[in-house]
């Protein structure tokens, strides 16, 4: 067997036997290498949360097998689910944007075939959108119309 590491204080994602995923964690290595490590952390948290969510959740999915039925149904036990952490509209959307720059790298390192995240027509330019030019993660309709009601008790 073929030992891979990490760099010192990189993070790292390991798959759900506890092995190092190579691929996987190129995207620590190459893509966010020149990011701050606190950045990386995030990512990491993020990408964690979400993968976790497929592998326990959903039956044993693999990241590489992820879909956008596999999104909403973590967007539902995230955000809605009353056994959920029901997380903030600044977390969520710093979450799906984490694993939608992922998916978007996995899909230029040909690792995956699709991005579970929906896109959308991006009205401004965006540093985070190689190889994308023009779309952005589009979140589940319903979470914007949600937003755009609230009332926030202004008069």
């Amino acid at each position: 067997m073929t030992w891979a590491r990490a760099p010192e204080g990189q993070p790292f994602l390991l798959n759900p036997s506890a092995e190092y995923d190579v691929a996987l964690n190129r995207y620590f290595s190459v893509w966010l290498a020149s990011s701050p490590w606190n950045t990386q952390a995030a990512h990491a948290r993020d990408l964690r949360t979400y993968f976790d969510f497929l592998w326990f959740g959903r039956g044993r999915c693999d990241w590489r097998d992820a879909t956008m039925d596999d999104r909403a149904a973590y967007e539902w036990w995230r955000r809605r689910d009353d056994s959920g952490p029901r997380v903030e509209d600044t977390s969520w959307d710093r979450e799906v944007s984490t694993v939608n720059q992922f998916y978007l790298w996995a899909i230029e390192q040909d690792l995956v075939r699709a991005n579970p995240v929906r896109q959308r027509a991006s009205a401004a330019w965006s540093p985070w959108r190689r190889g994308a030019a023009g779309l952005t993660g589009a979140w589940c309709g319903r979470c914007r119309l949600r937003r755009r009601t609230r009332d926030h008790g202004a008069r």
